[in-house]
């Protein structure tokens, strides 16, 4: 993140993996030009200090987004990519 600090940046991660690198992911967003660059897609509660930057899934979005519960953060972090296209994707193309 330091090297790209104009980048958008999202993470599609369990809240146990979230909770493991916490320091390095704080250390980064530290590094971007605004807080809103990081995004992280969780399956579960969290509560820590990139509260601000979580995006949670919940089971009941299986259907819509056509995933088991092992899918539902990347399939979360997909929708966010193709519904902000321009924000994540350089040519705007996802």
């Amino acid at each position: 993140m330091q090297s790209r600090c104009n980048d958008q940046f999202i993470v599609a991660a369990s809240s146990l993996y979230v909770h493991a690198v916490e320091d390095d992911l704080c250390a980064g967003r530290a590094e971007l030009a605004s807080l809103k660059q990081l995004t992280i897609v969780i399956s579960k509660g969290y509560q820590g200090r990139l509260g601000n930057n979580i995006a949670l899934s919940s089971a009941a979005m299986m259907y819509e987004l056509k995933t088991n519960i092992s899918g539902l953060s990347t399939s979360h972090a997909l929708k966010i990519l193709v519904n902000y296209p321009d924000k994540y994707v350089p040519d705007g193309s996802a």
